[in-house]
């Protein structure tokens, strides 16, 4: 993929592009949803100065914010489409986290050029994303600098209905959605063994995108179960690890880890169903450790996690011991723990709705573990971390944005 840092174009016009890649069909999606006779919540949207929107009869706004800076949060010459399909669901998983219901999307882009290749990767897939959530573009800003991406996310949710950090209740149960950990080892692997240019070869980054199988990605269906057997077969990354050579990542369940890196999903659905069920909730950006220790001081309560119970992919261990012959099964938690970018929910439910939240993790097909509990805090919140009920005394910190 061709980066965008290229020499400055005169002859592309900021609002002639804007027009093109973002008002038109953030025009034509609106269009299409009077069409289908949805009731549209959309008075006016992107191409006036501000957006009109409408709140339904006994509802609150849900309000996020989140920044992808190129080189800290994505790798340079990631393929645009990429980007917006990582900034999307890192924005949206917030609002899923809260519980509420994803209805508009604002974008702020800082381009160091106007690419028009580059602006029609993203646009075609933030599109297919906004049209897949029912969601509407409402407005934006366009900058030169170095390369950024900010989303502003609006949703909806009943009155008294959002998750908030600080609802958790003494000894409830503490649940998080899908695998802890992936997507942490994914990003250990590219940094560790693959320069960005390796990565960012059409062939492989399709390979790893095909085995992830990412949901209303624009490329999903580049090839068929067979074409991809046999791109497989044919990629090979051999690197040297101390004395040994191994093939790494060679099996569609290992390069899952990098699709989990690429392309997490926002729970949307799954937040949508725990507002009934759940006392309190959180996303996983920093990490487990990180986030979970924001909601127990937004509680004012401790928490009581079992090492052995985190949802860990089945391969997650044997690949880590692949990258680090030399590290302990205490380091390979602390990754897990601490790695962040799962996007996944952390979430707080009394026991008495432990069959609920069953049912729901086989309705929705979305593993849902339990992996510990929430009690009194002693002279501040803690976590506390046991492995087979023994206390294990480490420091586990998540992502640090200034570190």
């Amino acid at each position: 993929m061709k980066s965008i840092n290229k020499p400055f174009n005169p002859y592309l016009k900021e609002f002639d592009l804007i027009y093109k890649y973002f008002h038109a069909p953030a025009a034509a999606l609106l269009s299409n949803s009077y069409k289908d006779k949805k009731i549209s919540t959309t008075e006016l949207g992107i191409g006036d100065d501000c957006a009109l929107l409408d709140i339904p009869p006994n509802n609150q706004l849900a309000i996020s914010t989140d920044t992808l800076v190129e080189g800290r949060h994505f790798f340079n010459k990631t393929d645009p489409a990429d980007i917006a399909y990582k900034a999307f669901m890192v924005s949206v998983s917030d609002l899923a986290a809260m519980g509420a219901n994803p209805k508009w999307l604002s974008l702020a882009l800082t381009l160091p050029c106007l690419d028009e290749d580059w602006l029609s990767r993203f646009s075609s897939q933030l599109f297919l994303l906004l049209n897949a959530y029912d969601m509407t573009l409402v407005g934006g800003d366009t900058t030169k600098g170095p390369l950024t991406i900010t989303m502003v996310v609006k949703g909806t949710i009943e009155k008294h209905r959002a998750l908030r950090r600080s609802s958790a209740k003494v000894n409830d149960d503490i649940y998080v959605s899908g695998e802890l950990g992936s997507s942490a080892l994914g990003l250990q692997f590219i940094s560790k063994y693959l320069n960005q240019a390796e990565f960012s070869k059409n062939e492989l980054r399709e390979t790893f995108l095909k085995a992830y199988k990412p949901k209303f990605h624009l490329d999903s269906d580049i090839y068929s179960k067979n074409q991809l057997g046999e791109k497989l077969n044919k990629v090979k990354i051999n690197k040297s690890i101390g004395n040994n050579s191994y093939l790494l990542f060679n099996k569609l369940s290992d390069m899952g880890f990098i699709g989990r890196y690429h392309f997490p999903e926002a729970r949307v659905h799954l937040g949508r169903k725990l507002n009934t069920i759940a006392h309190s909730a959180i996303d996983i950006s920093d990490g487990l450790a990180s986030d979970l220790s924001h909601l127990c001081y937004a509680s004012q309560l401790s928490a009581n996690i079992e090492l052995e119970k985190l949802p860990l992919n089945a391969s997650f261990n044997s690949v880590f011991k692949t990258l680090y012959p030399i590290k302990t099964q205490t380091d390979a938690y602390l990754l897990a723990l601490t790695g962040g970018d799962d996007y996944e929910l952390i979430f707080t439910a009394p026991k008495k709705s432990r069959n609920n939240i069953a049912l729901l993790a086989e309705t929705l097909k979305l593993p849902i573990t339990c992996i510990g509990e929430m009690s009194e805090q002693s002279e501040r919140p803690t976590i506390s971390y046991t492995f087979n009920k023994s206390k294990l005394k480490f420091d586990a910190l998540g992502f640090d944005h200034f570190a």
